[in-house]
């Protein structure tokens, strides 16, 4: 075993009799030869997977540490909750949320969801996370494979923003293609499918001119700013 895998094994920790009692566990169990190679995999993993006692973390790999931004100590201290912002996308409190979804876990309901997470310098990042109950020498505890996905969601947005605005482009040549409808009624359909391709169509205002005659969406009000096209 390398210096890294041996310092890596379960250790007994002062987080409540319960938590030592599954740390005692998890170290008795990586003390043979096959399940140390096991231990290798599970610190070399290129997901950042957890055991997880009631809501506590007791053990972690490297990628773990390497996610959330500070070291194996640092995480086992914490509460699972303390990685995440007070509340998920969806308005849930998180706490809440994450010891409902533990809980379905425990009873043998397999889990997976995304979910927010925050690093310990309180930067978020997206996460899909999966969890399960496996039961080591007698003892229950949650298996969390956590694969951070922030990449992804930031590629899958900025996709969708082109395609937004590629809607409205396609949506506005159909309408100027038109021969039953009026300048006006062109002018203001196009004012709403260009508000509507922007980040926050709901607070996007725009001004058509033509002529010197002027088309503009409701509360519209000019200011300096000019965005970028």
């Amino acid at each position: 075993m390398t210096e890294r895998e041996s310092a890596f094994r379960p250790q007994k920790t002062n987080f409540g009799s319960h938590h030592q009692t599954a740390n005692r566990v998890l170290a008795k169990k990586f003390d043979s030869p096959f399940d140390s190679k096991f231990w290798a995999v599970f610190e070399k993993a290129g997901n950042a997977f957890f055991f997880i006692s009631h809501d506590r973390f007791v053990e972690c790999n490297s990628v773990a540490e390497q996610m959330f931004g500070c070291n194996r100590n640092e995480i086992l201290r914490r509460k699972i909750y303390d990685f995440s912002p007070p509340c998920q996308p969806d308005g849930r409190d998180s706490g809440e949320s994450a010891l409902e979804k533990l809980g379905k876990a425990l009873s043998g309901e397999h889990q997976f969801f995304e979910w927010k997470h925050k690093r310990l310098d309180g930067s978020l990042l997206d996460a899909e996370v999966s969890l399960d109950r496996v039961v080591i020498d007698g003892e229950p505890l949650i298996l969390a494979v956590v694969r951070d996905i922030t990449k992804l969601k930031q590629t899958e947005y900025r996709l969708n923003e082109r395609i937004k605005e590629l809607d409205c482009l396609y949506n506005i040549s159909r309408i100027l293609e038109r021969t039953d409808v009026s300048l006006d009624e062109i002018c203001q359909e196009v004012l709403t499918l260009v508000c509507g391709s922007f980040q926050y169509p709901a607070v996007t205002g725009a001004r058509i001119t033509i002529d010197k005659k002027g088309y503009e969406t409701r509360g519209f009000r000019r200011n300096s700013h000019k965005p970028r096209i």
